[in-house]
Formats: structure tokens, sequence, C-alpha cells
């Protein structure tokens, strides 16, 4: 379904302390759910595949919010437009942060 697509979303926001710290090169990548009004702008965000880690989801949830959106169909049959999508982190000084940081 087109409302479900996934995609990889890269974004620069300013990130705070308390992320967890990986040894490993690859952490968690979440996948967010946002559904958008005829205007663009989020009514919902959620977590649809978790990281397993609540401070990664955090930020991700962050990061979705933080995006803008082309004005698109909106509504459909009363149900929002919704799209899905990955949010990855990458490692800086062993600290995950959203790819394009």
């Amino acid at each position: 379904m087109r409302n479900h697509r996934i995609a990889v979303l890269s974004v620069s926001i300013a990130m705070g302390a308390g992320l967890p710290a990986f040894s490993d090169t690859k952490p968690p990548s979440p996948i967010v759910q946002v559904c958008l009004d005829s205007a663009g702008q989020i009514e919902t965000a959620e977590i649809v595949e978790t990281s397993t880690y609540p401070d990664i989801d955090a930020a991700a949830l962050k990061v979705a919010r933080a995006a803008r959106f082309a004005p698109g169909p909106g509504k459909k049959d009363g149900k929002p437009s919704c799209i899905r999508f990955r949010v990855k982190f990458v490692l800086k000084d062993g600290v995950p942060v959203p790819e394009g940081s």
C-alpha cells in the first residue's frame, strides 16, 4: 500500500544526552508512522517497530515530529494519510545520533 511504504529519513536535529552507548557499529533503527492532514501537518506520530530502547524510540519520534511534509491528499474516507519510515541512527563517539546529524 502506498500509505505504508518505508523510506529512510535523514535529517539533522540536535539530540540531548541520555541515549545509550553502543560498541556495535549499527545501532537500532525504529520505524515511525506519521499521519498527516491535507496541509501536510502531522496529526499523530507513533513507533510501529521499536528499537527496544526507549531513548532511541523517543529520539526517533522527535526526528519524525521535526520533519516537514508537503501538502497532500489529507484524509481519505475520514482517515488521515499515513506514511511509515525508518529513522536510521549512526554512531558518533559511541553514541547513536540520527543519520545526517
